[in-house]
Formats: structure tokens, C-alpha cells, sequence
């Protein structure tokens, strides 16, 4: 296993007995599994970044197939006896000699689940007792294997009404580019999945912040604060926590923060996020608080340059209290849309239950370093074949968006071709092209279409014909925008 673990960073690896439905309730990830080597000893301890069983006896294959042995894969079973079926898969990132060895006696029973005597009881999965070393802190790993499907199932366990497609493009949009929007309908989850994912990343609570923007948002200091001009050498920071968050993230590289603004369109976006968004572009932009070069007011530096780890989320509603984003915000961020389908109503209303969120904060901790790593590649390849696909989709959009005079830039271009390399990365075998650029031009290049309809009619019919016969989200949408332009003489992306 130790060797296995130091080549590819994971190995997984079979039971054939499923885990205990009551140990399941408070089994947490990550975790470790101590190893019972007879006698009551336990002299080995490996590191478990993930798990899953089978519902019922039946045997399942490894979900991890990369980290599996060869004559285990695509199988579920080595044999027909109930004790050679792969009923429950575990992914192990490390394994350690314990000493001294431990034994029984070194472990507290959790209430409910077993006693002292079966403490070492397999079919429990051995975790009815609770750790003896509590200050471990979680496991971590640069993998981003299986982060969807895991956040997605965390999710859903914990009530939480989102598409398994959502969640790829958040995150597929959070490595291409730390910034994202979220729009849509008023109380869809778009709050919801910017501060629950951000919570379920999170080894702690002070890994994220949602600042609320106020109407009166004119400038960056309600999020940077400002020198006070009163004391010398004293600086005022903001209430709301913002500038806070970015100086712990500065001081953690190592984990990611993330940085909520609700309602981000409540204020001008430009009056208080414009120098803050041109430093987030330059990988060596930097914000100029002071002017004092010596030293810190108040623990804040001089200038401070936007960290690598940190991911700015806005929400945005769109009514009469509202303003227009621009079209160059719009330009450097991936924007989501939230909807609500029929299906999905009528499935809430046969069972309305409010989600419970607070199992799942820290659930997704093991992928926090394999999520910064993923974010600061600063060139993806993609492979020669979808490199020629993209290329060949995007000039078909360019050429006829150019004779309407609305084309689209090089920043464009290059983050769509990041935007189809994470996707492809996070969906494994089931990459669907055709999804892939789907998603890129809903969240890309519709969002800066905003105008009359003489100025937008034209340039809607054209994308509806590039879009019609194989790009069904991007062509909802464009329909949606025709009705609004034909009723009101007037569209844009955002919608009330």
C-alpha cells in the first residue's frame, strides 16, 4: 500500500461488508482507520480521504479506478462467496507505523454505536469509537479526483436541492478563474452554494465571509478600509470582515477563502470593485492601502497583493433596486445562471424540507490543496484533438459576432479554453463536448449582450442558429432574451 500511495498519492481498496448505518450518521471525512492486528494491538493507522458503499449486499466497482489494482478493476467481486465482494471501497493517502503501538484501551466508545468489548468489531467498520488524538486536523491531498460527485452526494445528503451540472460548472469556473457570478432567480441557491461549498472546503469558519453589499457602496474602503486621518499610523478597517479575510488568506496559503459579496449589484460594481478586480488579473497587481512603506497600521501592509488562494463569489438579483453590470465585469468572470425547472419544484414541494447544511462544513477539507493547486495552473494544454474542436467552434461564434461588431477578445477566448480543460478534468469519462462549450457560451458570451432590439436582434437570431442544433442551454436562454426583446424592445443576460 506504502508504495502504491508514494506512485500515484492514493490507493484504494475493498471490504466485504458494508458500513454500519449508525457509523455512517458520524462518520466524517477525512478520517483515520486504525488497522487490528490481533492481540488487541493496533500498530498501523492509515490516512482515508474518501469512502462508499453499496446500498444494499450487492458488490460495487472501485470508484477510483486510477488508484486501484489492476485485477480489481471493473469487477465487483473476485469470487461468488459474500466474502469476495467489493462492498465497500476506501481510498487511502497515507499509511504509518504507530509508537507505541495502540490498543483498545486508547479508544473512547461513541455513545450509541458499541461498548468496550466490540470496540474492534468489522462490522461496524471499526469507527464506533472516537479518535484518540483529536487535535489531528484533517487529511489533505493535491487530488481533485471525485470532488464533484463527493460535494455533489454531500449535498444531497444534507438536503440540498442542486444539479450535479451546477456544481461541475461552479467549480470548472472557480479554476479557470477566481472570480464567478451567480444570477438568477431570487431564492434558487445561489447564496446557498457560494457559502456551503465555500463551508464544506473549509477546515474553518474563517476560511470565508459573506459581506453584504449596501446601496451605499461607493468606493473600495468599504471592502479595503482606510487610513484614518485622525491618528497616525492607524488604520480603519471594515466592519463587515472583507479585508480580514484577505489578509488571513495571505498569511494561509496553503487553504483556500473565500470571499462572498450578496448582492453584489445593489451599488455601482465599478465604484467600489474596479482597482480590486484589475489586481486579481495581474499575477503581480497589488492594492496600495497606505503610504506608509516602513511598516503595518494595524497589521495592514502598504500594499497588498490579492492572494493566489482567494475566490471572489457575487451574487446578483436582478429588480428596480438594482444596477446593470458592466460589460468588462461581465468580461472577467464566468457568470451562472440559477433557474428553477418544473420537475425540480414539484420534486421540493412533495418533500419541502429545509436543508441541514451544518453536516456537511469541513466534509470536502481533504481537497482544499488539490483545489488551490488546480486554480494557480497558470498554462493547461488542452489535448491536440479538443484543442482543434474549441478553435474550431469559437471562430464559427467570432467570425459572425465580428460582422455585427460584438465580438469577443483574446481574455475571452483563452478562458473558455481553460474553462473546457477543467471541465473535461472534473468529468473523467463522462466529458461530453457538446456540454462543455454549452456551458462556456452561457456563462462567457451571452452575459455581456445587453440592448435594444435593433442593436440585439440580429445578433440573437445568428447565435440561435450556431446554438439550435447542439448547444440546448445557450439556446434557452437566447429564446428567453428574443421574448423580452420582442415584448419590451429591450434585453440582457440578467433576468428578474
Amino acid at each position: 500500500m506504502k508504495q502504491a500511495i508514494d506512485l500515484k498519492g492514493a490507493w484504494a481498496f475493498w471490504w466485504s461488508f458494508r458500513i454500519h448505518p449508525d457509523a455512517e450518521k458520524i462518520l466524517k471525512k477525512p478520517f483515520y482507520l486504525y488497522i487490528n492486528a490481533g492481540n488487541g494491538e493496533i500498530p498501523i493507522r492509515i490516512q482515508i480521504s474518501d469512502w462508499q458503499s453499496s446500498p444494499n449486499n450487492e458488490g460495487i466497482v472501485t470508484p477510483w479506478p486510477n488508484e486501484t489494482k489492476s485485477e480489481w478493476q471493473n469487477v465487483n467481486s473476485l469470487g461468488a462467496k459474500k466474502s469476495e465482494k467489493f462492498i465497500t471501497w476506501a481510498k487511502a493517502i497515507g499509511i504509518e507505523k504507530l509508537s507505541p503501538v495502540l490498543s483498545k484501551e486508547d479508544f473512547d466508545p461513541a455513545p450509541g454505536l458499541s461498548s468496550k468489548e466490540n470496540l474492534l468489531n468489522q462490522m461496524v467498520f471499526g469507527y464506533a469509537y472516537l479518535d484518540p488524538d483529536p487535535d489531528i486536523g484533517p487529511i489533505t491531498t493535491i487530488s481533485i479526483d471525485g470532488i464533484v460527485k463527493t460535494a455533489f452526494n454531500d449535498f444531497s445528503k444534507a438536503n440540498f436541492r442542486i444539479q450535479e451540472l451546477t456544481v461541475l460548472r461552479y467549480i470548472a469556473s472557480l479554476f479557470t478563474k477566481r472570480f464567478v457570478i451567480l444570477t438568477g432567480l431570487s431564492g434558487s441557491g445561489k447564496t446557498k452554494l457560494a457559502h456551503d461549498f465555500a463551508s464544506w472546503l473549509s477546515q474553518i469558519a474563517g476560511q470565508y465571509s459573506l459581506v453584504a453589499v449596501g446601496a451605499d457602496w461607493t468606493s473600495n474602503e468599504n471592502l479595503l478600509g482606510y487610513p484614518d486621518a485622525l491618528n497616525a499610523k492607524s488604520y480603519r478597517k471594515p466592519d463587515n470582515g472583507a479585508l480580514d479575510l484577505i489578509l488571513r488568506a495571505k498569511g494561509d496559503p496553503d487553504h483556500p477563502y473565500f470571499l462572498i459579496l450578496d448582492e453584489m449589484n445593489l451599488s455601482h460594481v465599478e465604484r467600489y470593485f474596479a482597482d480590486f478586480l484589475s489586481a486579481m488579473e495581474l499575477s503581480n497587481g497589488f492594492l496600495r492601502l497606505h503610504d506608509d512603506t516602513g511598516q503595518d497600521w494595524d497589521g495592514v501592509p502598504t500594499k497588498l497583493e490579492i492572494p493566489r488562494n482567494l475566490f471572489v463569489i457575487g451574487t446578483v438579483n436582478v429588480d428596480e433596486t438594482t444596477y446593470m453590470f458592466s460589460p468588462k465585469v461581465l468580461d472577467r468572470a464566468n457568470v451562472i445562471e440559477f433557474r428553477v425547472s418544473d420537475e425540480e419544484m414539484e420534486l421540493f414541494l412533495k418533500n419541502p424540507m429545509k436543508p441541514d447544511l451544518d453536516v456537511i462544513a469541513g466534509q470536502g477539507a481533504q481537497y482544499a490543496k488539490g483545489f488551490i493547486a488546480a486554480a494557480n495552473q497558470i498554462n493547461v494544454v488542452l489535448e491536440e484533438k479538443l484543442r482543434g474542436e474549441v478553435s474550431d467552434e469559437l471562430m464559427k461564434f467570432f467570425t459572425s459576432l465580428k460582422e455585427m461588431g460584438v465580438e469577443f477578445g483574446y481574455r475571452t477566448a483563452h478562458e473558455i479554453c481553460r474553462f473546457v480543460y477543467f471541465y473535461k478534468e472534473l468529468s473523467g469519462a463522462d466529458f461530453e463536448f457538446n456540454a462543455a462549450m454549452d456551458a462556456s457560451i452561457m456563462q462567457k458570451l451571452l452575459p455581456k449582450l445587453h440592448g435594444s432590439k435593433k442593436k440585439l436582434g440580429p445578433v440573437l437570431g445568428k447565435l440561435k442558429e450556431l446554438c439550435v442544433a447542439r448547444f440546448p442551454v445557450s439556446t434557452d436562454k437566447i429564446v428567453r432574451m428574443q421574448n423580452r426583446l420582442a415584448e419590451h424592445g429591450f434585453t440582457s443576460f440578467a433576468e428578474a
